[in-house]
């Protein structure tokens, strides 16, 4: 049970509101990028520059987890190979599109803690519940990044993984494919 806090609108103020309504347009041209580019939101992406704005750094926090980039800089517009910009009346949004190794990584990584979690929705865990899953890897690559990210990967799952089982069955063309153990 969450206790959310009763509305005050004494707490808010129309900067407050005006800022929040930046943020989000500059979020909603970061996610035209993205869908431009063909880059899903799990893809963490390096940077995002926005020019002709300032905003404190709890909203830059805010774009960043919004977007998925590890940093927003307010800067110089920026053009040429790997960036995609979008241009607005009173500012412009630059998102690098170049996914790195490590990047890369980082997204399967976030794929498959996406998988597991609906597992666990699906056999009606709660997030307190802890479970044992095994898994089998197509790609080698996934089972190497499971493997370098476990301690993550089991914080974000509140799962005991269990070594690599090829006795799963694997839908085609999954890289990875888990199981929820009794």
């Amino acid at each position: 049970w969450q206790s959310w806090p009763a509305y005050d609108s004494a707490n808010l103020s129309e900067e407050t509101l005006q800022s929040m309504m930046l943020v989000r347009r500059v979020v909603e041209m970061g996610l035209s990028l993205r869908k431009e580019a063909g880059i899903k939101v799990r893809q963490p992406l390096q940077s995002l520059v926005v020019s002709n704005l300032q905003l404190s750094q709890e909203l830059q926090q805010i774009i960043g987890e919004e977007l998925n980039v590890y940093e927003v800089v307010f800067g110089e517009k920026k053009q040429g190979e790997g960036w995609k910009v979008k241009e607005d009346k009173d500012f412009s949004v630059s998102l690098c599109t170049v996914i790195t190794e490590e990047l890369r990584r980082a997204g399967m990584l976030r794929d498959m803690i996406r998988a597991v979690n609906g597992l666990r929705k699906e056999a009606g865990l709660t997030p307190e519940d802890t479970a044992k899953v095994a898994f089998h890897a197509i790609d080698k690559i996934y089972s190497e990044v499971l493997l370098a990210e476990q301690d993550a990967f089991i914080r974000a799952t509140r799962v005991t993984l269990l070594p690599e089982d090829g006795s799963i069955s694997v839908t085609e063309g999954e890289g990875i494919q888990f199981v929820i153990v009794a």
